[in-house]
């Protein structure tokens, strides 16, 4: 990394208007605490307004550490409060806290991205925003900025660079282009980022002397005109395209409209209803009740395909939230169709096709039609139990 250069004098001056406007807010918390701490009952908006100078002390002192690391000089003499602070508490404190939300907003203001400087690129027939950022050392740009402009092949790269807080930022390659800014021609190294930053650095500005120009002839000078964007060195392997992501699992919702369609086309009417019934397809276990009905539809040779590891969870929450309450024996057939047998040496297990247990008897084999300790209830549910495929 490269030693930083002189800031142009339009950064310096607005530097100077932020530690100005910084320092008398400091100045205006620390009056309204002085007044908060002559009345016993405001103490706690005392402690709250000595925070507040506390904090924009800090940024102030941060905005003269960079002052100072860019060759500036701080040419500041006295400061007064930005705003007039009462010599009374009547009224309560209502008046320091409008004042107080008043110079929060005008701060605000001043750091909101609408003041940030922008310079435009363009770069075959495609424009991208770059910010103008003095504070950063090289150039920088996003990796969907750098797929927008063809892509061109990238080269590993040793340089580290850091954010403003200190942390590592990941560059994960460079490459060579020419810039037109001004009507001012350059070579140089562009570094690509898998974070959202697009930044022109000091280094085009450094190379291409731009510091002689003020920040609003950059901004409103001719866009950016890359006359060349290829790779000036030897050709590296290219950069692997994005991996595409996990495919995510369908909502309930859709997997219960292609499963209408489904029974739709087979002819099973009794499907249909089940899925068109509202108050039934809102309940956990009538999903699942009904997904597992869809899927026996596999015996009629359809093509419908059904992953049950994404039924897993669905079967979850619904078995734990029946079991804790009590069950009617319709209810009680269900629960016992999503368990399995313990003992799997059963000699009717051997030719099982549903593999359930339902009083240590296969519930594919029993016939309730000729059942007489089954009612009507439990009926129903062997019937679709019938169709269910564990």
């Amino acid at each position: 990394m490269k030693s930083a250069s002189r800031m142009p004098d339009e950064c310096e001056q607005m530097l100077h208007g932020l530690i100005s406007r910084w320092w008398s807010m400091e100045r205006a918390y620390i009056g309204m605490g002085a007044m908060c701490a002559t009345d016993k009952n405001y103490l706690g908006f005392h402690n709250c307004f000595q925070l507040c100078s506390i904090r924009t002390r800090r940024c102030m002192e941060k905005m003269i550490q960079f002052l100072i690391m860019r060759g500036g000089s701080l040419r500041l003499t006295t400061v007064e409060p930005s705003v007039h602070i009462p010599q009374s508490l009547e009224g309560g404190v209502r008046k320091f806290l409008e004042l107080s939300l008043k110079m929060e907003t005008d701060m605000e203001k001043l750091h909101s991205p609408a003041c940030r400087k922008y310079v435009t690129v363009q770069t075959d027939e495609k424009i991208v925003k770059l910010q103008l950022d003095t504070a950063s050392d090289i150039t920088i740009i996003s990796v969907d900025t750098w797929r927008g402009n063809e892509a061109p092949k990238l080269t590993p790269t040793n340089n580290i660079s850091r954010t403003a807080s200190g942390s590592k930022l990941r560059l994960i390659g460079q490459f060579n282009c020419k810039l037109q800014v001004a009507n001012r021609t350059g070579t140089g190294i562009v570094y690509v980022t898998d974070c959202n930053l697009n930044l022109l650095g000091m280094d085009w500005i450094d190379k291409l002397n731009l510091s002689d120009r003020s920040i609003d002839q950059l901004t409103k000078s001719t866009p950016f005109q890359v006359l060349e964007l290829q790779n000036l060195s030897q050709p590296p392997q290219p950069w692997p395209p994005p991996e595409k992501p996990w495919s995510q699992r369908r909502r309930k919702q859709d997997m219960l409209r292609e499963g209408f369609l489904l029974a739709q086309s087979k002819g099973d009417i009794t499907t249909c209803e089940f899925i068109e019934s509202g108050p039934l397809r809102r309940e956990v276990r009538l999903i699942k009740w009904c997904i597992y009905h869809l899927t026996g539809l596999e015996r009629c040779d359809n093509d419908y395909l059904y992953d049950r590891l994404a039924m897993s969870p669905i079967i979850e929450a619904w078995y734990k939230r029946v079991v804790s309450r009590p069950m009617n024996p319709f209810e009680m057939a269900l629960t016992m169709s999503t368990r399995k047998p313990d003992n799997c040496s059963w000699t009717w297990y051997t030719n099982c096709t549903c593999g359930c247990e339902y009083h240590r008897g296969c519930l594919c084999k029993i016939n309730t039609k000729s059942s007489s300790a089954l009612d009507e209830h439990i009926q129903t549910a062997d019937f679709f139990v019938e169709l269910f495929d564990f």
